[in-house]
């Protein structure tokens, strides 16, 4: 074999290496990309659950004071309590929403992370 045989055999040899060192490096640049958004999906994902969980914590005292003030006797504040019995309940009406919508932004961000692992 000659030696501009062997040359040329040795620049088709580096060219394949570089070929897959670049894509070798390309997927690792892909894949950390890809750590990243699961890691900060997740973090968005905890602070979601955290925030429904302490809008529950809060319904669920709403729901008992609204019980309370069901039970209290009729008396001359009995106005008063009616009106704060449907304020209270006007406050759960829209923590129900709330926790509507941050269940909906939940179920969206799992949606995106399940997306993004299919990919992956």
């Amino acid at each position: 074999m000659s030696d501009t045989e062997k040359q040329g055999e040795l620049e088709a040899a580096r060219a394949r290496l570089e070929t897959a060192l670049s894509t070798l490096a390309h997927g690792v640049a892909k894949s950390s990309t890809a750590l990243e958004t699961t890691a900060a999906l997740a973090q968005e994902k905890t602070a979601l659950m955290n925030r429904v969980t302490a809008l529950e914590h809060e319904n669920l005292k709403l729901h008992e004071q609204v019980a309370a003030h069901a039970l209290m006797p009729e008396s001359p504040e009995s106005s008063a309590a009616t009106a704060e019995n449907a304020r209270l309940k006007q406050i759960i009406e829209q923590m129900e929403q709330d926790k509507a919508a941050i269940k909906g932004e939940l179920d969206k961000t799992i949606g995106e992370l399940e997306n993004m692992l299919e990919d992956a």
